[in-house]
């Protein structure tokens, strides 16, 4: 499962949101994924209050969103941040944990251990007891040292083979988890442009996140190795 995660990189314009759904699908990724919240609930967030109100859709636009996923043939599901929108979850065929979430609890995830749940686990972090969930290896963001090792080790401990969430600049740590860490499931971030900026201070997700030349390259390297 390769999943282009688009993020925030809408800035709240559902043109875009589009644009970048429809993108990552020609590009290669199998799943799109995103980021449902209400700014109100965001207290510890990389960016300015203003930067997340701009963000957030409503209820109905991000059901609309998932929809336009699948009328051009592809999923769209999210990380909710916000309990009011758990409801969304009825409309999504997969779910998230990221790993801010696992660690207060499983935050608006009612069947946490199913198979069609994802979970990031951070390396040195408690290990939540999962049996069915697909596990996650996820790296700090920005890093030059992602920690690959940890797939390996989320592996062995899980009795099944782990997947990798990146947030590093490129794609060569995910090619990596790929071909010598035998990761099941890439989480990638994913945009059209990096030049996205609020407030003259560019988009911390933008600067890792793949081109649709980069998700093609890592979804051909994906095929062959299946």
């Amino acid at each position: 499962m390769l999943i282009a995660e688009i993020g925030n990189n809408h800035l709240g314009d559902m043109n875009k949101a589009k644009e970048l759904i429809r993108a990552a699908h020609e590009s290669g990724a199998d799943i799109v994924k995103s980021q449902a919240f209400l700014a109100r609930d965001i207290t510890s967030g990389s960016m300015p209050k203003e930067f997340y109100r701009q963000c957030e859709f409503s209820f109905h636009q991000y059901v609309e969103l998932i929809r336009y996923a699948q009328e051009i043939g592809t999923d769209l599901f999210y990380s909710i941040f916000s309990r009011a929108l758990e409801p969304l979850m009825i409309h999504q065929r997969y779910h998230k944990i990221a790993g801010a979430q696992s660690a207060v609890g499983f935050n608006f995830v009612e069947k946490k251990d199913a198979e069609n749940v994802l979970v990031s686990v951070k390396e040195g972090s408690k290990k939540p007891d999962l049996k069915r969930a697909r596990i996650l290896h996820v790296s700090e963001y920005l890093t030059t040292f992602p920690g690959l090792k940890n797939i390996d080790l989320l592996s062995e401990y899980y009795a099944r083979q782990a997947g990798y969430s990146d947030h590093t600049v490129g794609i060569d740590a995910c090619i990596e988890a790929i071909e010598i860490h035998g990761a099941n499931v890439i989480e990638k971030h994913f945009t059209t442009t990096r030049d996205i900026y609020f407030g003259g201070v560019q988009y911390r997700d933008a600067i890792h996140a793949a081109l649709p030349e980069e998700l093609s390259q890592l979804s051909t390297r994906w095929g062959n190795r299946v």
